[in-house]
């Protein structure tokens, strides 16, 4: 993998009022970091 980049994953259930799970899923983000520009 990259040294300037990440995922980051989320675990999301959706649940009513009692408690029940309805829906579940997983969100990966990517995170990049942007390297500076050495040119000025």
């Amino acid at each position: 993998m990259n040294q300037n980049a990440s995922d980051r994953i989320y675990r999301v259930d959706l649940t009513d009022a009692a408690g029940v799970v309805h829906a579940s899923f997983e969100k990966t983000i990517h995170i990049r970091y942007k390297i500076p520009d050495s040119g000025g």
